[in-house]
């Protein structure tokens, strides 16, 4: 069975869902039916966008999550492997943390600009 025959069969069968849940609603009127038809129609109509968003390549198939590349400064600020009061490994290569030094702005917000 090829790629193209199993497609074909998941959105066929999204799709008779949907008929399925359009005679239901027609059929039956009472609440149950109503049930049943929303069920249906909604589960098929979910079932051919998450369909659509796979063949995209929008939504990955495969059951592993993929291991995130390292940050590009060497430290993983949300991942914590050592008790809070160990302190913090030294950095790879020997370098020192980098800091940046900003400039305090001549006026806050919402304070207005003074004239010289």
């Amino acid at each position: 069975m090829s790629d193209r025959d199993r497609r074909l069969i998941r959105y066929a069968a999204a799709c008779v869902a949907v008929v399925a849940g359009a005679l239901c609603a027609a059929a039956l009127t009472n609440t149950v039916g109503n049930t049943v038809a929303t069920v249906l129609i909604g589960g098929g109509l979910l079932a051919i966008v998450i369909l659509l968003l796979r063949d995209m390549g929008l939504i990955d198939a495969s059951a592993k999550p993929e291991q995130q590349p390292p940050s590009r400064n060497g430290s993983d600020p949300h991942h914590r492997s050592s008790p809070a009061d160990e302190p913090d490994p030294p950095h790879p290569g020997g370098q020192a943390r980098r800091s940046v030094n900003v400039r305090r702005p001549d006026r806050m917000r919402g304070q207005r600009r003074r004239l010289r």
